[in-house]
């Protein structure tokens, strides 16, 4: 199963102008568009400011969620059109094989446990992939102490309660100077 997590920045900002908006949209058009080409079957997303559970303004606002190029997304929402963390899910190509049965992902194996626009906690009840994933968006280091402390308070008190096995974290830190095909240059 190829997993990867990413901080989109700028997923919808409704506050900005018409043209702003509409780079904005697009651009994460593209940049999801590119995911999706990536071959990639588990895809975290943070920043993506997106409603809870809404990533298609054709679909009601109280949706659980929506399908996007044949992912099923789940979004926590967002804090005044800040944060927001999405899990887009590939429904259309096997994870994986049981025997000569190709396996698929499907919508209801995904199942939302906790939520907040920092945190989003997953159950995945596949066949060969039981796991519990989480989406998570720390606090940057100018935050103020506090709100540091308590976001890590609540990632770990989180982690021991669900017993996570996957975290897609943008963890606002620090991972040395080396650049490599798993650690970009910032």
């Amino acid at each position: 199963i190829n997993i990867a997590t990413f901080n989109i920045q700028s997923g919808r900002e409704p506050r900005a102008g018409a043209k702003r908006r509409m780079e904005n949209i697009n651009k994460l058009k593209t940049t999801m568009a590119s995911l999706y080409d990536e071959d990639l079957h588990v895809i975290g997303i943070q920043e993506a400011r997106t409603p809870w559970g809404v990533r298609d303004s054709k679909q009601d606002d109280d949706a659980h969620c929506a399908n996007a190029n044949s992912y099923h997304v789940i979004s926590s929402g967002h804090k005044g059109y800040n944060y927001g963390c999405e899990l887009h899910v590939f429904t259309s190509k096997p994870y994986g094989k049981s025997g000569k049965k190709e396996l698929f992902f499907k919508p209801d194996q995904f199942i939302v446990i906790e939520k907040d626009p920092r945190l989003l906690i997953i159950r995945v009840n596949a066949p060969g992939f039981n796991q519990v994933l989480a989406v998570a968006h720390a606090p940057h280091s100018k935050a103020l102490e506090a709100e540091k402390t308590s976001y890590w308070k609540k990632l770990t008190e989180a982690t021991e309660k669900h017993q996570l096995s996957i975290i897609l974290f943008d963890a606002n830190a620090r991972t040395g100077n080396v650049t490599s095909t798993a650690i970009g240059d910032q």
